[in-house]
């Protein structure tokens, strides 16, 4: 398992991509750990959204993400993203 943290609000889409992309290449687990994060926007949803359809779609990538917030799954709910985030 290899575990990513620290990643705030502002910096969430260009950082997340930036620090999980290239792992999803080597396969395994990851687990994303966005705990610290409080509000999203539409670009970081997105970048969330992207990183676990590339994961899907490499195949042999399972990709986590951990402690959403209340208001991070509430925006998850809305979307109908909750299956995709528990695939």
């Amino acid at each position: 398992d290899r575990d990513v943290t620290g990643v705030q609000t502002c910096a969430l889409p260009i950082s997340l991509k930036q620090t999980v992309k290239p792992l999803i290449a080597d396969g395994g687990k990851i687990i994303v750990d966005i705990g610290d994060v409080q509000y999203i926007d539409s670009m970081g949803l997105g970048a969330l959204v992207a990183l676990k359809v590339s994961a899907i779609n490499a195949g042999y990538c399972t990709l986590q993400f951990e402690n959403l917030s209340k208001k991070i799954q509430e925006v998850v709910r809305m979307t109908n993203l909750t299956d995709l985030f528990r695939s």
